[in-house]
């Protein structure tokens, strides 16, 4: 984490493994290949970086269907009402900037080649830059995060900062899935020795167990302010999320790729 004396921002550094986007075309057309697994397709920005009180925040970037690729960084906001500054630099050339939603939150203006956004309150904005919507910015300010579950509670599953390779998850009645800010957890290709839910399904592929999962359960969370990562899963082999005969299931903070 981010920790200056009198921080107006607090974040987390970039997990080891992801790495700079290094062919930006070969990267953009990954959004058009509904069939490719790539592992390496949540990756940092080369289009946008963010700086906040001088420090790089980590800006993430990834493959999608049109547009792409779409950059994302997420920070708290450690006291409201201070007109905290971040400060966005586009790659290219800066000629025109857009930023939906408009809200009180959030005054920006372009100084040269950059976007200077001062922030009175958490919100979520997105850039878009030379009247296109091409490479976008979004950003997440968020207020500290309360009410973090406890690392030793048993019925909490922890994953703390750093990328994680995982299967699949399965929970149970009473159970948290918690990902600290910083935290990657990525799916892995499904393994030999299982077998598919579906053995063909209407495009002729199969299907596996959903990724993050519960049947017959109540009272799950999936918390925090890491991200979820199928990019490196092959075209339909699990789906994110599946809560079957649920109850009280609570899915708040982490970003889903």
């Amino acid at each position: 984490m981010n920790g200056k004396q009198d921080a107006l921002f607090r974040f987390a550094a970039a997990p080891k493994g992801v790495e700079t986007v290094r062919e930006p075309l070969s990267f953009m057309r990954r959004g058009a290949d509904a069939h490719g697994a790539y592992p390496d397709s949540l990756a940092i920005s080369q289009n946008w970086s963010v700086a906040a009180q001088g420090s790089d925040v980590p800006v993430y970037a990834v493959p999608v269907t049109r547009c792409g690729p779409h950059s994302f960084c997420r920070v708290e906001l450690l006291a409201e009402g201070c007109a905290a500054a971040l400060r966005l630099k586009f790659s290219g050339m800066l000629h025109e900037v857009r930023i939906t939603p408009q809200t009180d939150a959030l005054q920006w203006r372009k100084e040269g080649g950059d976007i200077i956004c001062k922030l009175a309150a958490p919100c979520t904005f997105t850039v878009e830059v030379n009247g296109r919507m091409y490479t976008p910015l979004t950003v997440f300010v968020e207020a500290p995060e309360q009410n973090i579950p406890r690392r030793e509670d048993p019925n909490v599953l922890w994953f703390g900062p750093g990328l994680h390779r995982v299967s699949s998850l399965e929970l149970h009645t009473g159970q948290t899935l918690y990902l600290a800010s910083g935290a990657v957890l990525k799916a892995v290709q499904p393994g030999k020795e299982e077998a598919p839910t579906v053995a063909g399904d209407w495009a002729g592929v199969p299907n596996y167990k959903d990724f993050i999962r519960a049947q017959d359960s109540e009272d799950i969370k999936v918390l925090g302010r890491g991200i979820v990562d199928l990019s490196e899963l092959e075209w339909h082999a699990r789906r994110i999320l599946c809560f079957t005969r649920c109850r009280r299931v609570t899915v708040d903070g982490p970003v889903l790729l």
